[in-house]
């Protein structure tokens, strides 16, 4: 997965990665899906929970220059 943009403004996620994410939360992998999205300034991918097709988080990936 992408490296952490270093996003430093409030209300930014301490997250970088997505399986990060999943071990500090306790979800499952096999509980959801991710979709990985590329912006004009970075990478976020979209944790959607695989039984119900809610987004669950989305999570801060690479800087794109």
């Amino acid at each position: 997965m992408a490296k952490s943009c270093g996003a430093t403004q409030p209300g930014a996620d301490r997250f970088s990665y997505p399986y990060e994410y999943l071990a500090a939360s306790g979800t499952k992998e096999e509980a959801v899906r991710s979709l990985l999205l590329r912006t004009r300034f970075a990478w976020v991918a979209v944790l959607v929970d695989a039984r119900t097709a809610q987004p669950v988080k989305l999570v801060l990936g690479e800087r794109i220059n």
